[in-house]
């Protein structure tokens, strides 16, 4: 009977939270299986198309449960319609604003975190908004650009790519320090494979900055856990 409960509570809490945050668990988990498991590349491919198939059905059902009066006769059409708003639609929607924009916003965005800070403690600052307008892509409406336009809304496109090499550079640096490094910890790789989601999202928006105060609480809280779980090991 605990098994059953036990599986029961598992569902109740993947359709009790959004979709990224679905992908926040899976993605970092597939990564550290490659890590710390170091199995070939067959087994790579057939455990990353097993995921691919999850987070689809996933993404699938979370479409029904979110939308039911856009369904109409055609659930096919639904399905590709709320593909393409995800995938397709954000590139587009990118390319359309950067014809069109002429104003930036000189860093409110990049920094959003810090002034997000200021303004919780008391501080009278104006913070933008994580969620962009909506816009019409075909018959399809997205409010989401790329991880491109977070950052081109404050200073262009070349800002925008000049933060992508930042990015790549992070990266590596958490690759030296988890995977390269003798004396990784459970904490570096923790980390290291965490920030796996926000590069996997970069097609669809920022995760990086724009989500800044999340990842410093994960820091701390993977740092505690980790530090619990060498101290029980010794």
């Amino acid at each position: 009977e605990i098994p059953i409960f036990n599986n029961v509570a598992i569902i109740l809490v993947f359709f009790g939270v959004g979709r990224t945050t679905l992908f926040t668990m899976f993605v970092p988990i597939f990564f550290s299986y490659i890590y710390i498991k170091k199995p070939n590349n067959k087994k790579i491919i057939a455990t990353l198309l097993k995921m691919g198939i999850s987070l689809l059905l996933i993404f699938i059902i979370y479409a029904y449960m979110k939308f039911p009066y856009l369904i109409g006769e055609s659930s096919f059409k639904f399905i590709m319609g709320q593909l393409q708003i995800y995938t397709v639609s954000p590139m587009i929607a990118f390319v359309n604003w950067c014809s069109t924009n002429s104003n930036y916003a000189y860093g409110i965005y990049t920094f959003r975190g810090i002034l997000a800070l200021f303004s919780s403690i008391g501080f009278d600052i104006n913070v933008p908004s994580v969620v962009s307008e909506y816009v019409l892509v075909g018959d399809d409406l997205t409010n989401v650009y790329t991880s491109l336009h977070y950052y081109a809304k404050d200073f262009g496109i070349v800002y925008a790519l000049l933060i992508q090499l930042i990015i790549g550079v992070f990266h590596g640096f958490l690759y030296k320090k988890a995977v390269l490094s003798k004396n990784t910890t459970i904490f570096r790789i923790s980390i290291f494979t965490l920030f796996y989601y926000s590069l996997v999202m970069q097609f669809f928006v920022d995760q990086y900055m724009s989500l800044l105060s999340q990842w410093i609480q994960y820091a701390v809280c993977y740092y505690l856990i980790s530090k619990i779980i060498v101290e029980k090991s010794q």
